[in-house]
């Protein structure tokens, strides 16, 4: 293999695999992790919350490669990549018997993915005070 190639792989397998993984998640039947509703509607959509944040890190992490401080447009395109995965998994879902695709977990999704900015800011702003 090339060394294009092994690069390309290292820089977004990470975000594939990670996306691989939502979809398969969003493949299954509706589950329960207990009887109260209340609190499987909580425990699904952190769920969410944390697989949009990791989304978008890793989705990031392909984006700004290489790069020794990303640029601003960075966050926005991993934002609109994130964002548009998160629709499509929706979509999906509507397609899966027992599931439902629905904006509001879109929208849930897109708080994760504000929650992987923050830290990925966090992080920079840290690197740079050292």
């Amino acid at each position: 293999m090339s060394k294009k190639i092994i690069e390309i792989v290292r820089r977004w397998a990470p975000a594939i695999i990670w996306m691989a993984l939502i979809f398969f998640g969003s493949s299954r039947q509706r589950i329960s992790v207990t009887e109260v509703s209340v609190l499987n509607f909580f425990f699904f959509k952190m769920l969410h919350v944390i697989e949009y944040a990791v989304l978008y890190i890793v989705v990031f992490r392909g984006i700004a490669w290489g790069k020794r401080a990303p640029d601003p447009e960075d966050y926005l395109l991993t934002l609109l990549c994130c964002f548009l995965y998160a629709g499509s998994d929706e979509l999906h879902q509507t397609m899966v018997p027992s599931r439902e695709g629905v904006l509001r977990d879109v929208i849930i999704d897109t708080g994760g993915m504000i929650i992987g900015y923050l830290l990925l800011r966090q992080k920079f702003i840290t690197l740079s005070v050292r």
